[in-house]
Formats: structure tokens, sequence, C-alpha cells
């Protein structure tokens, strides 16, 4: 499963971007501030290829079988046309059972669901807040993920009993160890999944571990949509699941 950030253009198309800026392009605008035409038109990756749509992103998911899981940033020019679109983006493309939509925003989560009531998961970001049952319900979410450093045995069990997906989110930063530890935390918690940005290390690690351990296993009997590792996918570099069986696409 490969996750990506989308944020609206000035005409309320949906841009694949982390930066609220164009960073890693050739323009270095607010994405608000230009229509999805104009960035098409103007701005280039580092590679030459076009800053993708959500559009673009759907259909190449959807060519290799992959999944995907497509985080909402907290951005101006969010609006009922925008979400409408997202919509019509995921239903036309076929992926409505392979998409899950995260945001650290309750408000946009919530304009989402009523967008797309058919999909199976909805994510809240914790981002350093409390993961428990009822911080994930008021944010109208069935998923959580959160820091390594703030799940815990307990409230991984209470979520699991409440029917609640936990994936751990594990990033660039830090030591190779330090993340090997955090990988192995999130199994020895029994975690869902985790998402992190070192995929084929991850992989690798991965599957060694779940030859002694049989975590893996017990997440895919608990939820079997959701891929066990997650693929931090940037603009530049789009990693489709090589756990569901599907290629890289690099």
């Amino acid at each position: 499963m490969a996750e990506t950030d989308l944020r609206p253009s000035r005409d309320h198309r949906l841009i694949v971007h982390h930066d609220h800026r164009l960073g890693g392009t050739n323009c270095h605008v607010a994405v608000y501030a230009k229509t999805a035409a104009w960035i098409s038109h103007h701005c280039r990756l580092r590679d030459g290829s076009r800053v993708p749509t959500v559009v673009d992103y759907l259909h190449t998911a959807q060519r290799h079988n992959g999944r995907v899981m497509l985080e909402l940033k907290q951005a101006p020019n969010w609006t009922m046309t925008t979400f409408s679109r997202l919509a019509t983006a995921i239903r036309r493309t076929g992926m409505v059972d392979r998409v899950v939509i995260t945001s650290m925003s309750s408000k946009l989560l919530h304009a989402a669901r009523a967008a797309i009531p058919e999909l199976a998961y909805w994510g809240w970001i914790s981002n350093g807040r409390t993961p428990s049952v009822r911080s994930v319900r008021r944010h109208h979410a069935n998923l959580v993920l959160a820091q390594v450093q703030d799940l815990t045995r307990a409230r991984v069990s209470a979520l699991h009993a409440a029917g609640i997906p936990v994936i751990g989110a594990v990033y660039r930063h830090g030591r190779h160890v330090t993340r090997l530890r955090q990988w192995r935390r999130l199994y020895d918690l029994d975690a869902d999944g985790f998402l992190t940005d070192h995929l084929r290390r991850a992989l690798a690690w991965s599957h060694r571990f779940e030859a002694r351990k049989g975590s893996v296993a017990r997440a895919a009997r608990r939820h079997p949509s959701i891929d066990p590792v997650v693929t931090h996918g940037d603009v530049e570099k789009l990693v489709l699941g090589p756990v569901d069986g599907s290629p890289p696409l690099l």
C-alpha cells in the first residue's frame, strides 16, 4: 500500500504534494494559489515529469492493482466541489475497495465520509495525541495512524477490542538501529502495520521477523484489506505494495 498527500488547487482540484508550497519542483508557489492546469503546464518534478493530480495517481494505482492511502492535508480550498471530485475520481477508477482516506482533521474526515460513504476505512492521524477509542471515533475514523512512542500494549488492545486497526509511523529520521527497534516494538505491540519511507529495508526485515513471529498473519486475519507495510510515497517515486503481490512502480 502506498501513502501520499493531497492538497486542493485554486480551482478545487486535488494535487499530489506533501508541502503547501511546490517544493521539489521548478515552481515555488503555494498549491492553493494556482489552478491545476497552471501547475500541470508550468511545474515539473526533478525528473522532468508533471506534478500528478489525484486522478493520475489513482489511474497508476489501478493499472498496477495497488492499494493507496490518501492523506487529506489541512489547507485552503477544501469545498464540497473538492470532495465531490475526489469521490468521482475514486469511483471512476474502480478504487473504492482499495483506498483508505486519512487526515489529522476531523472536519476533513467528516466531509470525506459524507462524500464517499462506501469506503471501508477512514484513518485519523493522531500526530502526538493519545490514540484512544474515544478520540478515534470523535474524529469520524475507524482506523488510527500513531507515532510509535504514543502506543502501548493496553492502548493497542483497547483499539483492537473496538475493531479499530492500528498503524504505527516510522519515518526516515533517526539511525537505522532506531528504526529497527521501532519496527520491532510495533510487532511486539501487535499493531496491524507500519508506515515507513524505507520500503525495501522494511520489507526485508518484516519477512524475516514474520517467519519467527507470525504477527503479519494475525493482523491480516483481523483486517484483510489493510497491508502490514505502508510506504510513504512522495511525488517523485511511487512504490506500490510488494506486500500484496503487485509489482513495484518506480
